[in-house]
């Protein structure tokens, strides 16, 4: 079985060559510690990562505290009632998706720039807003009126998207984005990070490419 190591490597040098292809900057690598272990987030730090993503506020709160030092990215649904557990210690939040929560983060003093997750697919499964301009831009100019900037957004692709579908799709979100007047932009996970990529990602979450399988 391939090491975190190993699995670093190969995907950071797939990414730094699809880079040099497209002659575009490397995006941002979250490492996704969902379900992994204190040493596996470890040896993570210890290969040079920085950025850490975590989707379970009580999880988030426990890493994060755990591992001070590291930028930590909350990129889970969050329910307002988990948001202290989060706004101490989250470098950005990728998921902000109401106004209700709006208002809870700032309740408790948030202001770090962050990111609305919208629902591109259109699946009850995910999280987010509808994928609808003016949806998101009245959402974008109330947090950005209550204090809490709003610099870019997050989706998750469809689950049976094929290569073609999910890469148009993503264009056509960055396209979106692009017309509000964000730059940033957090797509792309392990199963299609290349396609993201190509469409123009700025961050990408990835935790099996580089941690393995889950148990």
């Amino acid at each position: 079985m391939s090491s975190i190591s190993d699995r670093w490597t190969t995907f950071y040098g797939e990414l730094e060559n699809l880079c040099d292809e497209l002659s575009r900057p490397i995006p941002e690598v979250i490492a996704v510690t969902k379900t992994r272990s204190f040493d596996e987030v470890q040896e993570a730090i210890d290969l040079g990562l920085t950025d850490f993503g975590e989707n379970y506020a009580s999880q988030f709160e426990i890493k994060a505290n755990k591992f001070p030092e590291q930028n930590w990215h909350f990129i889970g649904h969050l329910q307002r009632n988990d948001a202290e557990k989060v706004t101490a210690h989250a470098k950005k939040i990728h998921t902000v998706d109401r106004k209700k929560l709006v208002r809870r983060l700032r309740y408790f003093d948030y202001c770090q720039p962050s990111y609305i997750q919208v629902n591109i697919s259109g699946e009850d499964s995910k999280s987010g807003i509808a994928f609808d301009k003016e949806t998101v831009k009245e959402l974008m100019d109330y947090s950005n009126s209550e204090g809490l900037p709003i610099t870019g957004l997050m989706t998750i692709g469809g689950l049976d998207w094929n290569n073609k579908e999910t890469l148009d799709k993503f264009q056509t979100f960055i396209d979106f984005g692009k017309s509000l007047g964000l730059a940033e932009f957090s797509l792309g996970m392990s199963a299609d990070w290349q396609l993201a990529v190509r469409a123009g990602s700025t961050h990408l979450r990835v935790g099996t490419a580089i941690f393995g399988p889950r148990d």
